[in-house]
């Protein structure tokens, strides 16, 4: 063998070895970030996306967006929620929760989740590493069959990481959620469009995160000329408050008998802490100018 045959033989290898390195790198960045996004349950096709993680001294924290794809040609009609979580120096807990979550022939639904796990001892700050949420649905179709869907949501700590914020987030509604815990599965669907003929209060939804006190909010009404209609102030009350999958949250609202002489662009400017958090707009139709909305 000569010295070049040699020298080429070497550097096919040192090739090889840092290919396989490359690939061992990206492979496991790959396994150790992703965890279980998605499958397939039964009826339901299920993915989450967006996921993030936030840890703090003896608690960890995971948001993402759950959603749930109905790939029958038969509507769904989900009314309860068991969820079990286990993971890593957890604690296992099952919860139980009514729901009334409807999924049409072929459609997608989805939700904002937030789940989360706090030190088993006093004074622990350690983070922890993994969380696997069993969500269980059971319900019927509309053949009155009934359904149960079971999957699970592995989530760990090697996700991207989300800043600390005071919001967790906001968006406007037609559903009161004064006196529910809310869930990803029970959270109301953000609306932008409003009929004063079908809808009778415009909702600004808020949860916050990231503390255990009160928080000042206040929110301010304005037309689509700009005028000031309505402000209202209140405390969201987060003191003491037991935190693993519900948001903390109030509602603002402002009733649409004031706006059926104003039709157009309206905004909510949002204040926590005194601080503007964003401003949220949404339309007023003329009343009527819209099909009353189908009961399901």
């Amino acid at each position: 063998m000569t010295h070049e045959d040699n020298h080429g033989l070497q550097t096919a290898a040192w090739r090889f070895l840092l290919l396989a390195i490359v690939l061992f790198i990206f492979e496991g960045c790959a396994t150790t970030t992703s965890g279980s996004l998605g499958g397939n349950a039964g009826a339901i096709a299920w993915r989450i996306e967006d996921a993030t993680v936030q840890v703090e001294p003896g608690r960890t924290t995971w948001r993402y967006l759950l959603k749930l794809r109905n790939t029958t040609g038969i509507g769904l009609q989900l009314n309860q929620l068991t969820r079990t979580a286990t993971g890593q120096k957890v604690k296992a807990s099952v919860t139980e929760k009514p729901i009334d979550l409807r999924i049409g022939p072929g459609d997608e639904i989805e939700g904002l989740c937030f789940d989360s796990v706090t030190a088993l001892a006093p004074g622990d700050i350690r983070s922890y590493y993994s969380l696997k949420i069993l969500r269980t649905y059971s319900g019927q179709d509309d053949r009155g069959n009934p359904v149960r869907i079971e999957f699970d949501v592995e989530l760990n700590s090697s996700m991207p990481v989300r800043k600390p914020s005071l919001l967790n987030f906001a968006w406007l509604t037609v559903e009161s959620t004064a006196t529910r815990r809310l869930i990803c599965e029970t959270t109301p669907k953000e609306t932008k469009v409003f009929d004063p003929s079908h809808h009778d209060f415009v909702y600004l939804l808020i949860g916050i995160d990231n503390v255990q006190r009160r928080v000042p909010a206040r929110t301010r009404w304005l037309d689509p000329l700009g005028q000031e209609i309505k402000v209202i102030t209140s405390e969201i009350n987060a003191v003491n408050v037991s935190r693993t999958s519900s948001f903390v949250h109030v509602t603002h609202s402002l009733a649409t008998s004031v706006m059926r002489s104003r039709p157009g662009k309206w905004k909510v400017e949002l204040y926590l802490d005194e601080k503007p958090q964003g401003t949220y707009e949404f339309e007023v139709v003329p009343p009527g100018a819209t099909p009353a909305p189908r009961r399901l």
